[in-house]
């Protein structure tokens, strides 16, 4: 009886090392690549996706959607991919690395914002201005807001003209960071950005939405392991549910 006892004390001792936690066992990991203009609104999205999921776990990867594209072609294992545009999608299902095709979940807005004061009634032509020492916008070769932040500039003919004011963030983030931290006197960012308590102050010029300047931010479903497809199909649904889009809409973007 006494060796009885034993064996099952230690049968019992074993068990957690034998059987998953609770936790471990209703949660998958949803691994999701997303915008560095998603920053502030993605984490609500999350929460409110995890509430209604409670078996899955979202880990969130932020970048420029450029290098978020590299790292897929370099085989990250990312499951789904949230850009801001809608070319790098299209082109990792040109390349067969999703399961079906992009999808539209919502369109950006591009905004001029300066931490302090500042005259922008003459709109992007208040940027000729000599207090603007320095313009911040993010890279227009792998960001797509700094891409339609050069395609306004270009539209205006200011590109060249104020070619040399500029400095150039990696994403959209660094490049709110050069304008907060004084590097610039005015950036271009993601209406989604304003949201930040750090960024509520100052001046803000919202640059004219019509069809030049729409940023239409695409998602994708990476090519992966089924139990994760099936995830990040959920995640994608969620997107286009009543909530989703209130946060969205929340945040600045366009979501019809």
């Amino acid at each position: 009886m006494k060796d009885f006892f034993h064996k099952l004390c230690a049968a019992l001792t074993l068990l957690p090392a034998l059987c998953p936690s609770s936790a471990d066992a209703r949660e998958d990991i949803l691994n999701v690549a997303a915008a560095s203009n998603l920053t502030y609104v993605m984490p609500e999205l999350v929460k409110a996706f995890e509430e209604q999921f409670s078996h899955i776990r979202i880990r969130l990867s932020l970048a420029s959607t450029g290098s978020l594209y590299m790292q897929i072609k370099q085989g990250a294992p990312h499951d789904l991919f949230l850009a801001a545009d809608e070319k790098r999608p299209r082109l990792l299902f040109q390349e067969g690395l999703t399961e079906e095709e992009p999808f539209a979940y919502a369109s950006g807005r591009l905004v001029l914002w300066s931490p302090v004061k500042t005259d922008f009634s003459k709109g992007i032509k208040s940027l000729t201005s000599v207090e603007f020492k320095k313009i911040a916008l993010a890279n227009p070769k792998h960001a797509p807001y700094g891409e339609a932040a050069k395609a306004i500039l270009d539209k205006e003919g200011l590109w060249d003209r104020l070619k040399s004011k500029f400095i150039f963030g990696e994403n959209i983030s660094q490049t709110a960071q050069f304008v907060q931290s004084g590097s610039a006197q005015a950036g271009f960012i993601a209406e989604s950005m304003l949201k930040s308590e750090a960024m509520k102050k100052g001046s803000i010029y919202r640059i004219p939405h019509d069809r030049d300047n729409r940023i239409i931010q695409r998602g994708v479903i990476l090519k992966g392991k089924k139990k994760f497809t099936k995830g990040a199909r959920l995640f994608r649904d969620f997107l286009f549910s009543g909530k989703a889009r209130e946060i969205l809409t929340e945040f600045g973007y366009g979501v019809n």
